[in-house]
């Protein structure tokens, strides 16, 4: 990955920032709200379908459904604010535990804390459940993350010891969590009994009182600037919702209010972020953004407990309020209030293109009010993407896949996040074929010098990220079941390959091509294989498969009948980093294995390391015995030669030789350089 820089003013502010958003609490109230935009967003549309006032709609509907068919919008929005609160305490709570679990700081399920979660908004909110505008959004945010906390804490304090015999794994799991359960459940109800005894409102009660005395001003127009500013500021907390937002003379005036800031945001985003991720998120939420649904970008980006719009979000709405308020003080527009569209509002709010006019002037003023905090975005985004990106690389350099039930696409960390974002691509890629490429790095025999072949290497150039390494590449080609996709691309570049070296003189090259271990595990592959050899017109000798030892002692009864088919055919099997895993002598008397590839752990340390030295030296003659090849990796200095050739070593790849290179810098023809200086 290309590394990213930051300049020197933005760096202060940019670890202030990371070291916020890296903070578990608010990763959690950021990945646990983006699950509810499904419903979130049909709350929205529920509201908007019911109340968009336009004369002609209304009335058709009524003559479709009758004079009660709001009454199916109401019932539908009942249903949204009850499910709201319990479903958000459940899915913060549960991307908390993710949090730990990925950082293996507990072995809490997260689906079973999500639950206590969602009951302990129920025990604090009774008799409120619904009894606030936004659904309690934000009590729910704060009892879910007290309540996973308290899990954790109790959980910890020692095995229950229930069942602890028990065979089935997922009733002893349920008593285990018996204590921890109902501990902070019995805390949850403890406080609420408290409040009740005291007098004071249950949390969702409050919020309800709070936001009623917020609520819009319906009277002078400099005194909704207050109203704004106070809504906004709740809103970055998450205690109101968007589907009820704002709706004043402030936002009737310029039609926009919280989410024509919104709009300025998404403005905003098309014009001065290279992100591809966030380009797509703010095209997508364009249309729903003009109906005044901005739900996409407050869960979906998210803005809600985010640090670096935490000041956007409160100041574009109050200054386009502000300039909303200065136009109806003139007597620029009128005082009115539609739901209708963004322009298409304002023209009916002021009868005329007054109000056009006000509308776009107050979008240009919060799209620069939005601007630098894009910016900065842009650069906190970068340090993120670095360190998530080095995370990840390490994750696979430590065969992170050995880890039953854990995915790199399922992480809750940086890496993880990139991840996800990389795996998309990786897709697209595969699909537009764009960015995916391969290099040829020469195979030499240490006599002469001679070129004997190519090792193909996967390439992957991201548009936005850079190159991306390529065991990053293969691992999440895995997870993504894009392995089969992936081989085949690749042994389809090593066919036309091979076809052109042929027809530029140099048909004795062989092409050495990895293999995942899910290609082999395709029942299909060995013949897939030798049609797509036959269809080319290249010899099967002229392909050489890299397995890992891992795959070549597997068990599994496809895998070995692809080996065995494979070698039948004629096409070349190599142990790819030999001395790292678990083949044994007997496994290549077993198998007819045409070569091993030494791994650079060997090969990297003979100059310091007579140990190493002696182990290859052993394997040369054990390789020669049973008639089988073997290629030195890594080879990079004049030394390490001198002494591989000394033991009897006699092909050799590394930089000593070449780096991998393209396909037209490869010396390939006999009028090249077939010959590489020894």
């Amino acid at each position: 990955m290309e590394e990213q820089t930051q300049p020197h003013t933005g760096r202060s502010a940019a670890r202030t920032l990371r070291r916020l958003s890296g903070q578990r609490h608010l990763s959690a109230v950021k990945g646990g709200l983006t699950p509810l935009l499904p419903l979130l967003i049909l709350g929205s549309f529920a509201r908007l379908l019911a109340e968009w006032p336009v004369a002609g709609y209304q009335a058709w509907m009524v003559s479709l459904f009758g004079p009660g068919w709001a009454q199916a919008g109401d019932w539908i929005r009942a249903a949204f604010y009850a499910l709201l609160g319990p479903l958000a305490a459940a899915t913060v709570a549960s991307a908390l535990i993710s949090w730990y679990r990925t950082r293996r700081l507990t072995e809490l399920p997260g689906v079973q804390t999500g639950l206590v979660a969602a009951a302990c908004f129920l025990l604090s909110s009774y008799p409120n459940v619904t009894g606030a505008a936004d659904g309690g959004l934000g009590p729910a945010l704060l009892i879910a993350l007290a309540a996973a906390e308290l899990m954790r804490l109790f959980a910890g304090r020692g095995a229950s010891g229930l069942l602890a015999e028990e065979p089935d794994r997922r009733v002893r799991q349920s008593f285990e969590l018996l204590r921890p359960s109902v501990l902070t459940l019995v805390c949850f109800a403890a406080l609420r009994l408290s409040l009740a005894a005291l007098g004071a409102p249950s949390p969702l009660g409050w919020v309800a009182g709070l936001t009623q005395s917020l609520a819009p001003q319906t009277g002078n127009p400099w005194a909704g600037l207050l109203s704004v500013a106070s809504t906004q500021l709740l809103g970055l907390f998450g205690l109101h919702s968007a589907a009820a937002g704002p709706q004043n003379v402030l936002t009737a005036a310029a039609g926009l209010g919280g989410v024509g800031a919104s709009l300025c945001l998404i403005a905003a985003l098309c014009l001065f972020s290279r992100r591809a991720g966030q380009d797509r998120l703010a095209k997508i939420a364009i249309l729903p953004g003009l109906f005044h649904i901005n739900d996409l970008l407050l869960y979906g980006l998210p803005l809600v407990f985010n640090p670096v719009y935490a000041v956007p979000f409160v100041l574009a709405p109050l200054c386009m309020a502000a300039v909303a308020a200065l136009a109806v003080a003139v007597g620029y527009v009128p005082a009115v209030a539609p739901m209708a569209p963004v322009l298409w509002g304002g023209y009916q709010a002021a009868g005329g293109l007054n109000g056009v006019f006000l509308q776009l002037f107050c979008l240009t003023v919060g799209v620069l009010v939005y601007r630098p905090f894009v910016k900065l975005a842009a650069g906190h985004r970068a340090w993120l993407t670095a360190e998530g990106y080095e995370h990840l690389r390490r994750l696979c350099e430590e065969e992170f896949t050995e880890h039953p039930g854990e995915r790199l696409i399922q992480r809750d960390d940086d890496a993880g996040r990139l991840a996800r974002l990389l795996a998309a691509d990786l897709k697209r890629a595969l699909d537009k074929g764009h960015g995916l490429y391969y290099l040829y790095q020469p195979l030499v025999d240490g006599r002469d010098g001679r070129v004997v072949g190519a090792e193909e290497l996967l390439r992957w150039n991201h548009p936005e990220y850079g190159h991306i390494a390529p065991m990053i590449t293969v691992a999440l080609a895995e997870e993504m079941g894009l392995s089969a996709r992936l081989g085949q691309l690749a042994l389809t570049s090593a066919c036309l390959q091979l076809s052109r070296w042929r027809e530029q003189g140099a048909g004795s090259l062989y092409i050495s091509v990895n293999i995942t271990a899910a290609e082999l595990k395709d029942p299909a592959f060995a013949p897939r294989l030798r049609d797509l050899s036959h269809a080319h017109g290249v010899a099967a000798g002229s392909l050489q498969l890299e397995v890992t030892e891992t795959m070549a002692v597997s068990r599994d009864a496809v895998t070995r009948a692809n080996l065995d088919a494979v070698r039948s055919l004629g096409f070349g099997v190599a142990i790819d980093d030999f001395g790292t895993g678990h083949a044994s002598l007997a496994t290549l008397q077993r198998f007819p294995f045409s070569a091993l590839k030494v791994d650079k752990s060997l090969s990297r340390e003979v100059v310091h390391s007579p140990e190493r030295l002696e182990i290859i030296a052993s394997l040369t003659q054990l390789c020669r015995a049973l008639g089988i090849g073997l290629v030195v990796e890594y080879v990079e200095t004049d030394d390490q030669l001198s002494l591989l050739r000394s033991v009897g070593c006699q092909y050799f790849q590394g930089y000593r030789f070449g780096a991998p290179m393209s396909a037209d810098a490869f010396p390939h023809t006999e009028t090249g350089q077939l010959a590489l200086k020894l």
